[in-house]
């Protein structure tokens, strides 16, 4: 009982960086999508999605606390453990950059003075590494 406890919360954990990773990709993806097509709609849609990434991050923080606190994970458990709280924390900060580039359309107005081509060759370039295994 009390194994089958700490291995459904380890896959709560599993799920809940998977669900962030996934908000996160979406949130650059648009931000991207966003500043290179000075699309305000789109950027504005993105905003709110900040604060879902907040309520993710924070699940898996109480998630990684409990855990810790109550089960005491060793070995390969613990190290999942201690990756899903970097991992959020990176993501969260992916999160915040991409909410800083999804502002910029609104500040500009009318055209881009020069094509933005290299931006979105960094952002192809950066993408597989978000969504890499």
């Amino acid at each position: 009982m009390v194994r089958e406890r700490y291995l459904n919360q380890l896959e709560m954990l599993k799920k809940s960086v998977l669900s962030l990773g996934g908000t996160v990709e979406l949130i650059f993806c648009d931000s991207m999508d966003a500043v290179i097509d000075l699309d305000i709609k789109l950027a504005e849609k993105t905003f709110p999605l900040e604060a879902k990434v907040d309520k993710f991050e924070e699940e898996i923080e109480v998630c990684i606390c409990d855990l810790l606190a109550l089960q005491q994970p060793i070995a390969s458990d613990l190290r999942l453990v201690v990756s899903s709280l970097k991992i959020s924390a990176d993501l969260k900060r992916i999160v915040g950059l991409s909410i800083n580039i999804t502002k910029i359309p609104g500040k500009i107005e009318g055209r881009h003075v020069k094509s933005l081509i290299d931006i979105r060759k960094m952002a192809d370039m950066f993408y597989p590494e978000i969504i890499s295994p």
